[in-house]
């Protein structure tokens, strides 16, 4: 999307003498940088929630009026939950790798870019 946006921005600096390689780096260090920072924040979030899934469950049944899951159904008294570096480990470890794919994919479509033919329908 950010190519597709960005089509303006790609020909100007092709025209000023930027190289297919240059623009393929400036849209793969972005990708990198965003991919990183959800990467981050996906982490930090997901063990919050995990450390924090009983009292937050507490919390909406007391807001809500309702239980969220019933010890007569689920048997239960708390929500396990519990913390294995291994998966979390495999999970950033997929998830950084496809967005290494997706920025990857984005800055050869920019590089390609044509000036003239970006131009044309713009």
């Amino acid at each position: 999307m950010i190519v597709m946006e960005k089509t303006k921005d790609i020909v100007i600096l092709r025209t000023l003498g930027a190289t297919r390689t240059s623009i393929a780096t400036l849209f793969f260090s972005q990708g990198l940088m965003v991919g990183l920072a959800g990467v981050c924040l996906g982490f930090a979030g997901g063990i919050a929630l995990t450390r924090n899934l009983n009292s937050i469950a507490a919390w909406l049944e007391g807001t809500f009026g309702f239980s969220l899951f019933p010890s007569s159904v689920y048997y239960l008294d708390q929500i396990p939950t519990q913390i294995n570096a291994a998966d979390i480990t495999a999970v950033m470890a997929a998830t950084f790798l496809l967005t290494i794919l997706a920025g990857t994919y984005a800055a050869i479509r920019a590089a390609r870019l044509s000036p003239v033919e970006a131009l044309r329908y713009e």
